[in-house]
C-alpha cells in the first residue's frame, strides 16, 4: 500500500469486510433496503456487530472464531445461528427476513435454525 501511495501521492484509504463504509456502499450499489439486507459471518465482534449497527439481518455460521458458548458473553445477538454456510436455506431467507422486520428491533426473535 504504501508503494501505491508514494507513486499516486494519495493516502490510502482501506475499506474491507466488515468496514460499515463498504457494507453500505455494497448495499446502495445493490439498490437494497437495510431491512432486507442479509449479513452471514463467523465472528461476532466485526461480522455481527457491523450488520446490527447497519440494521441488517445477522446470521452467524459456527464454523469461524465465533462458538455457541462464547454467544451469552454479547449484549447483542444474531438474528439466527448455523453451525455452517451449508446449512443456509435461501428458500427460507424471505420468511425469516418478513418475520423479523414485523417487530422492532428490540422484540427481534433469536433463531436458531440448525
Amino acid at each position: 500500500v504504501s508503494m501505491l501511495e508514494q507513486a499516486s501521492g494519495k493516502k490510502a484509504f482501506s475499506v474491507g469486510k466488515p468496514s460499515p463504509v463498504m457494507m453500505r456502499g455494497a448495499r446502495k450499489e445493490l439498490s437494497l433496503d437495510a431491512k432486507r439486507t442479509v449479513m452471514i459471518g463467523d465472528t461476532m465482534s466485526t461480522d455481527i456487530l457491523g450488520g446490527h449497527q447497519l440494521g441488517y439481518y445477522t446470521i452467524l455460521v459456527l464454523s469461524g472464531t465465533t462458538h455457541s458458548e462464547d454467544l451469552a458473553s454479547y449484549s447483542y445477538r444474531p438474528d439466527t445461528v448455523l453451525n455452517s454456510i451449508a446449512d443456509i436455506d435461501v428458500n427460507k431467507i424471505d420468511e425469516l427476513l418478513r418475520e423479523t422486520t414485523s417487530c422492532s428491533q428490540e422484540e427481534s426473535q433469536f433463531f436458531e435454525v440448525a
